[in-house]
């Protein structure tokens, strides 16, 4: 439920959130040879604030406020015994600022701070913010910005630390946190082309890593460090007047190479064809370099899963082209139509092709 309202120079939302759900899965346990369910209850609400006020000509005051609870219940069922139950809420509260000023008339500098802090329930407090400007002139624009952020450990550690026989020891790991600077040039090339160009640098702090036995039990740990250069581009425009491309494309060097779900190279590409009456007819390509992961799952750690070449298509036909006077119309897409064969976790293929 959500509302929204403004008088004069304020505007604002206020909205109220709740979902539930009750997941039954039906496993294999390869090496008690048992069947065994995992229960879960999930129970997640809140309450997002946000208030924009112009306090004076060119400024701009964000304020707002996210409290959000969310976990559940959870329990392994097994014909022996039962995992030990978890049951927790989490909780974070977290208000957070930003002002921004714009200078100039054509040609324009904008500045802009802000700052969040976030009180978790059982992981304390922490501290975010970010800086930045923007010039624009004669419809480019560069810019350069820093934000220091944090990610702090969920319910997955709870639960796991349940079943691993460590109680609540979940509650001694510490948020990650990331510094991320970057610059970057908008440009337009002639009236119908856009490039998009970025450098970007993050700093990675007390990461969240699996430690895989031995000794026994398995564990998180705040034991991860590193960083990564990049660079992203994107190029996007029209091709006459019925064809639109899209194409883009990063480089990451990381240091060290082993950090778990960051591809080296990753490029996608998107092509729209529209006709005179309303046929649409879209493709997209995607190409994700090897990387490294990590996989709790199977209690093992570092692995290599290789890279993959994904091609999608949509045929869309309007409604009004069948008579109908409403909006919307009917479709037929088709998915990985190379058939790749290809997983995001060894032993997890994903689907061929689909329709």
């Amino acid at each position: 439920a959500a509302l929204s309202y403004g008088h004069g120079a304020w505007n604002g939302t206020v909205k109220l959130y709740y979902d539930a759900g009750t997941f039954d899965w039906l496993q294999w346990d390869t090496t008690a040879e048992e069947s065994l369910r995992s229960l879960t209850d999930s129970t997640n609400y809140g309450i997002r604030w946000r208030e924009t006020v112009a306090p004076w000509t060119g400024g701009e005051l964000v304020l707002g406020l996210d409290n959000d609870l969310y976990g559940g219940q959870f329990v392994e069922r097994r014909p022996t015994v039962d995992q030990p139950a978890t049951d927790l809420t989490f909780r974070n509260t977290a208000p957070y600022a930003m002002l921004s000023h714009s200078f100039g008339g054509s040609d324009t500098v904008t500045p802009s701070v802000g700052v969040r802090y976030n009180d978790s329930r059982y992981f304390g407090s922490e501290w975010g913010g970010q800086a930045g400007v923007t010039v624009g002139f004669s419809n480019h624009s560069v810019y350069a910005n820093w934000a220091h952020a944090f990610n702090l450990p969920g319910v997955y550690a709870a639960v796991q630390y349940g079943g691993w026989g460590l109680g609540d020891r979940w509650q001694e790991l510490e948020a990650e946190t990331v510094d991320h600077l970057e610059v970057g040039w908008l440009a337009p090339l002639g009236r119908q082309w856009r490039l998009d160009l970025s450098l970007y640098r993050d700093d990675v702090e007390n990461a969240i890593r699996f430690v895989a036995p031995p000794p026994p039990p398995p564990s998180y740990a705040n034991v991860g460090a590193y960083t990564v250069d990049g660079v992203e581009l994107t190029l996007q425009g029209e091709l006459g007047s019925h064809w639109s491309l899209f194409v883009g494309g990063t480089y990451n060097d990381a240091d060290p190479a082993t950090v778990p779900n960051l591809p080296e190279i990753t490029a996608v590409g998107g092509l729209t064809w529209t006709s005179n009456p309303g046929w649409r007819v879209n493709l997209d390509v995607q190409w994700v370099d090897e990387r490294y992961i990590l996989n709790p799952r199977f209690v093992s750690g570092e692995v290599r899963v290789g890279s993959y070449f994904l091609a999608n298509a949509k045929a869309t036909l309007p409604w009004r082209l069948l008579g109908l006077d409403a909006d919307g119309g009917i479709f037929l897409s088709g998915d990985n139509l190379t058939g790749e064969d290809y997983e995001y976790r060894p032993g997890y293929p994903m689907p061929g092709t689909t329709f």
